[in-house]
């Protein structure tokens, strides 16, 4: 005698199977909010990091502090790492940091590189279809530049035109937010904290 399934024992399992895909379902969305804060504050650390690894100080040189690590982020969601390195005021393709990754390409997101050598994932917008906003004490900067000096400590703001190493005001005062939405879910908060650089999501 053969053996088989009733329609009764099909039609519950069809229904723990529709359960479970429901409840499971969700998790596998994508957190583009999340995912492009994530990236930025891997890619900010990294910059305090080269700063504090590759400390620019030169007794030698007057305006040694010009060559700090910094990043710039815009508005439009592109951002680049980089470090002044000759000095002109001004970052080029060849004072950029070498994307890890990708030996060809440099930590720029098209603010400084062509579609072709730029990497991808550093247009936020781009990349994640997010939007950002900056807010507490880096509130209206456009584009949002970081610089770090020896110490791992955030110095805002353009230090092209600086004539000393640390000017009145440049040291980070107050918590700086940047706002990343638009995404699939909720917005998603960078805090860069004053003194220390401290940063994190919250």
């Amino acid at each position: 005698m053969k053996k088989a399934f009733t329609m009764l024992e099909l039609v519950i399992v069809i229904v723990v199977i529709g359960i479970l895909a429901a409840t499971v379902a969700p998790a596998f969305q994508r957190d583009t909010n999340g995912e492009a804060a994530q990236q930025f504050l891997n890619h900010l650390r990294y910059a305090q990091h080269l700063a504090m690894v590759e400390d620019q100080y030169d007794p030698n040189t007057a305006n040694w502090f010009l060559a700090r690590w910094q990043m710039r982020l815009h508005s439009n969601g592109q951002y680049t790492i980089g470090s002044d390195a000759n000095l002109d005021g001004d970052l080029v393709w060849s004072e950029l940091a070498t994307n890890p990754l990708d030996n060809n390409k440099r930590l720029d997101g098209g603010v400084i590189a062509n579609d072709g050598n730029k990497t991808q994932e550093l247009d936020l917008n781009g990349e994640y279809d997010v939007s950002i906003s900056f807010g507490g004490g880096c509130a209206g900067a456009n584009p949002l530049i970081i610089t770090f000096d020896h110490l791992g400590r955030p110095l805002l703001g353009d230090i092209s035109g600086d004539a000393v190493s640390y000017p009145a005001n440049r040291l980070l005062a107050n918590a700086c937010n940047i706002t990343f939405s638009g995404g699939s879910e909720g917005n998603v908060v960078v805090t860069i904290t004053p003194e220390t650089g401290y940063a994190f999501i919250q």
